[in-house]
């Protein structure tokens, strides 16, 4: 009955109830929102929650902004099936703040990113807008050369080479 449900009453134009995959239309509405994906090791989570509200509120007495939506966070286990994996050195949890990118958010979102590396976090490297070249070789350090070699043998001639992916494999 429960699967009935799920497969038959729980549905929309923009999400498979199956695998929650949210498939995002391509004009978003008035309920667009984004988000910031930085990963911890476990261990040091606590202590980076802490400061982390921390950071916000410090944020928020400085600059005047808060991100105006909540939160989310994830436990993501260990995962090393991709050289880019967040969770490649072992179990991380997540805090992802979540907005619907008011005026502030993408000055918010530098702080943010500052913030979150300097505590060792591992961006989702393709999810968490804005993040520098010093950054992302910080988090994934000689696994981002591995990936720019690799690239540079599968694709000499650069043809699939974006300019986000330029900007951060130049390192």
């Amino acid at each position: 009955m429960w699967r009935w449900k799920l497969e038959n009453l729980i549905q929309s134009g923009n999400t498979v109830a199956t695998d929650q995959i949210i498939r995002y239309p391509l004009t978003a509405g008035a309920s667009r929102y984004t988000f910031s994906l930085w990963a911890f090791p476990e261990e040091t989570y606590p202590t980076v929650l802490r400061a982390c509200f921390q950071f916000c509120q410090q944020y928020y007495k400085q600059n005047g902004y808060r991100v105006n939506m909540l939160f989310v966070g994830y436990r993501v286990a260990k995962d090393q099936n991709s050289l880019l994996s967040y969770s490649y050195d072992g179990d991380v949890m997540t805090i992802d703040p979540v907005s619907t990118a008011n005026p502030g958010w993408d000055q918010f979102l530098t702080a943010y990113n500052q913030f979150s590396s300097d505590q060792g976090g591992i961006p989702l490297f393709n999810q968490t807008n804005g993040i520098t070249p010093a950054q992302a070789q910080k988090a994934l350090g000689d696994r981002l050369k591995t990936f720019a070699a690799a690239r540079q043998t599968y694709d000499p001639d650069g043809r699939l080479l974006n300019d986000y992916f330029r900007e951060m494999l130049a390192s």
